[in-house]
């Protein structure tokens, strides 16, 4: 992972992976610290070959699926794990509609995401350079893959609390962990009923 500093202050004001970056943003900023201009190692759009927008295109399609895998599987094997119950695919939580539309919430914000840097890009050549900077949660052009793995700690750290907060209620655990066993682990019983 690769930081990038300004050359006046050394404030950190980007951080991404060297080979999986887009590399989408503007090209002249101004520090959040010193508001001196510097050069943020980034392209706008319109700087692009028609490689480097394929590319650009492929990486947001694998960051969209990534995130829909992390966000529907991570609470789907949480939840699962600590209701001790099996899981017979690693797939299967595509199977359930709850961890399902969070995996498709998830692939859709990357997309949009994606597209809406795309427009802002667009929009900034028609502004004068140095571009201002937003705050660091707020920046939509810098830092994003580290800022993803952060959201995907904190929302593994809630799916995995919430499953312990109703495992250790005495009256809704049973009654949650019964709902769940019945309708996606049916029983051994009604299996063999079935065959």
């Amino acid at each position: 992972m690769a930081w990038i500093r300004c050359g006046r202050c050394d404030h950190p004001f980007d951080t991404h992976f060297v080979l999986g970056s887009t590399m989408l943003g503007p090209e002249i900023v101004r520090c959040r610290l010193c508001r001196s201009p510097l050069e943020s190692g980034r392209r706008e759009w319109h700087s692009f070959s028609a490689f480097q927008k394929l590319k650009f295109g492929f990486r947001s399609l694998l960051y969209a699926t990534l995130c829909a895998f992390a966000f529907g599987y991570i609470p789907f094997t949480s939840y699962y794990a600590l209701w001790d119950m099996p899981r017979h695919d690693t797939l299967a939580f595509l199977h359930h509609t709850p961890f399902f539309v969070l995996s498709l919430v998830a692939a859709s914000t990357v997309l949009v995401l994606q597209l809406w840097r795309v427009r802002r890009s667009y929009r900034r050549d028609h502004v004068p350079a140095p571009h201002p900077m937003a705050r660091w949660l707020l920046d939509g052009d810098f830092a994003l893959q580290f800022k993803a793995l952060l959201l995907l700690v904190l929302f593994w750290i809630a799916a995995t609390g919430l499953g312990r907060w109703l495992r250790s209620d005495s009256t809704r655990g049973p009654r949650v962990r019964d709902s769940v066993a019945l309708r996606y682990c049916p029983s051994s019983d009604s299996s063999e009923k079935r065959s």
